[in-house]
């Protein structure tokens, strides 16, 4: 037998020690892409691709699509700074956030949420819409 490898327990995970000269080594584990898809941080199919034909395993175009946790992992944007001002009245300041294209629809068929928050009260209203064109109206309404 021939020894490839030592490994040793840092910190909860199993990590491959470096040290013997000449040897090199890579596990590849051909269970498919959806295990190297959560492994490397949800990438897109354009990205993840190019290494199927590398290393061999087999990559599912619908694996990449909408699901919840890949549009979770891929959100890079800084929190807002901190903001002083304060609404004196009820409706002086509002703050609106439009969120989707949600990939599962609601019973009505909406894929868009507008949240709406009054500063004054924190008062919350959430609106379901078809499309994104449908806020402006929405705000108008409100």
């Amino acid at each position: 037998m021939r020894l490839i490898g030592v490994s040793g327990l840092k910190n909860g995970v199993y990590c491959l020690r470096n040290g013997m000269e000449g040897t090199s080594f890579m596990a590849v584990c051909k269970q498919g892409g959806a295990l190297w898809h959560q492994r490397l941080r949800h990438p897109s199919y354009g990205s993840l691709s190019p290494l199927s034909s590398l290393y061999g395993f087999e990559v599912n175009k619908g694996l990449c699509d909408c699901y919840d946790v890949c549009h979770r992992a891929k959100q890079t944007r800084n929190s807002f700074s901190l903001s002083y001002s304060k609404a004196v009245w009820p409706f002086g300041l509002i703050h609106c956030d439009l969120w989707g294209r949600y990939h599962t629809p609601s019973y009505s068929g909406c894929h868009y949420f507008l949240c709406i928050v009054d500063d004054y009260s924190r008062a919350m209203w959430v609106f379901l819409l078809k499309d994104k064109g449908e806020t402006y109206k929405c705000l108008v309404n409100f």
